[in-house]
């Protein structure tokens, strides 16, 4: 890119090899809890006429170096679903390089080089409060257990970089956090008497957290319909009686109280979601939870 941006190539070296050494963070390893870069790997000491110092406080010295990240490391983020694929390339096709649409914004979110990071969801919306064309690019990323988590400043610096590049001159974008509800699934179902009652309830389980989104977009509502609808799908099951979202809270989910029961919708089919919020099933394995009569 940086070659064809001109008509003057210098000089092209003959007879040389050029080595061109680059550091790269592994995709599954690029996000790190805070407090958990601790570990030295290799380390590069330069000292001024070491021969006249003493070579034991040299290794004193050496080996007092310690590391330690104080705040959570995050903008890597993992290959996208199959169903996340579809969206991103529909929207990319007619994004053409430049930012008009909220869709636009959404594509060209999502193209920003790796080597800048990346956000694992994101949403745009019209600030309904400014008199100019603002808008709100709602983001969220992903720590080193694959969970969702605030994206680091860092990381939306780079992202504003990005747009900026793109976007209309008339544009003005605020890149804020999106808010993560972490939810839970409780349900009842009625199994055949002559099977296994414990087999169908943690195959109920599993068809759960294969066929159900567990994080959906920022802005998106949740569908109890669709739990109903894969329940009754499992071998064994005649029927199912009752299903809940439930709100999860605790050390381990995310601070953000979200009332769920003033947010399912009247005929109690879904749950509803603001446009800077997510919902998200963090751990399916405990956050699913089922009964059995």
């Amino acid at each position: 890119t940086k070659l064809i941006s001109s008509d003057k190539f210098g000089i092209a070296p003959s007879n040389t090899t050029i080595t061109v050494t680059y550091r790269v963070n592994p995709l599954g390893s690029a996000n790190v809890s805070a407090g958990a870069l601790n570990n030295v790997v290799r380390t590069f000491f330069q000292f001024d006429n070491r021969t006249t110092l003493d070579e034991a406080t040299i290794a004193t010295v050496e080996d007092s170096l310690e590391i330690s990240n104080d705040e959570p490391i995050t903008g890597g983020s993992q290959y996208p679903t199959i169903d996340e694929l579809k969206q991103r390339v529909k929207s990319h096709y007619f994004a053409q390089n430049r930012a008009v649409t909220k869709q636009d914004y959404v594509s060209l979110v999502y193209q920003m080089p790796g080597a800048f990071g990346a956000v694992r969801k994101c949403s745009v919306s019209q600030d309904v409060d400014s008199f100019k064309r603002n808008l709100n690019l709602y983001v969220v990323s992903s720590n080193s257990d694959n969970v969702l988590s605030k994206s680091g400043e860092t990381l939306k610096e780079n992202l504003k970089t990005w747009i900026n590049r793109y976007k209309m001159v008339n544009d003005t974008i605020d890149i804020l956090d999106a808010h993560v509800v972490n939810i839970g699934i409780k349900f009842t179902v009625i199994g055949e008497p002559s099977q296994n009652k414990a087999a169908i309830l943690t195959e109920c389980a599993r068809e759960l957290r294969s066929n159900l989104e567990l994080i959906g977009d920022i802005g998106q509502s949740m569908s109890l319909s669709q739990v109903y609808k894969v329940l009754n799908r499992v071998p064994g099951v005649i029927d199912t009686t009752s299903v809940q979202f439930v709100l999860r809270t605790g050390t381990r989910y995310s601070d953000v109280f979200y009332n769920i029961d003033d947010n399912v919708t009247s005929d109690g089919r879904t749950l509803m979601i603001p446009e800077d919020h997510i919902l998200e099933i963090k751990y399916p394995i405990d956050d699913i939870e089922g009964t059995i009569i």
